[in-house]
């Protein structure tokens, strides 16, 4: 018996070889004739959300800035686009309402009168940290301090604070970017 140079089979299989490595070579010389890439506009931007993982948890992450148009225009007639820091804001008042956020691992967030008659909803952080910090919380006292917010919405006035006094007591709970102390998961 002669032995076949190419065994059954094999034949389609160098084939389908050479039919992927020509695709290869053509996607590289030529990528804009199998994708092309959609245009998001501002919009569609501001709601896309990217969830990063860190061993194997999904970790939540707060934004620091706000993409803010600018009027300048770029070579190719597209505007660009600068971020900028969220500002901090001073805040002081008399914590009427302390609620605890399970979804927010267990954040607590509490609302204090303000001196002009106004209510404000402050995300503060999850007691067990405010408990290390030797910063409890309780109704009817004055606490003080600074945050972000990051949504400028009508009626979501909720601000994440970067550090409060309590007692005379100043307990740093973000840092200058809005991470949270007490989590770890970022390091």
């Amino acid at each position: 018996m002669k032995k076949k140079f190419l065994l059954d089979g094999m034949s389609v299989v160098i084939g389908g070889l050479l039919f992927l490595m020509v695709l290869i070579v053509v996607a590289l010389l030529f990528p804009n004739w199998f994708v092309s890439a959609p245009s998001i506009n501002q919009q569609d931007a501001s709601m896309l959300s990217v969830s990063p993982i860190v061993n194997d948890i999904p970790v939540r992450m707060i934004p620091i800035a706000t993409v803010q148009p600018t009027p300048r225009v770029n070579g190719n007639g597209k505007g660009i686009t600068s971020l900028q820091k969220t500002p901090q804001i001073n805040f002081q008042g008399i914590v009427q309402q302390i609620t605890e956020q399970p979804q927010s691992d267990g954040q607590l967030h509490v609302w204090i009168n303000l001196p002009d008659g106004t209510e404000r909803r402050i995300s503060v952080a999850p007691g067990w940290f405010l408990q290390y910090l030797g910063c409890p919380l309780q109704h009817d006292i004055t606490i003080s301090g600074s945050g972000f917010i990051f949504q400028q919405e009508i009626g979501n006035n909720l601000v994440y604070a970067r550090k409060i006094v309590v007692n005379g007591k100043t307990c740093n709970l973000r840092n200058d970017e809005g991470f949270a102390l007490w989590s770890n998961k970022l390091r």
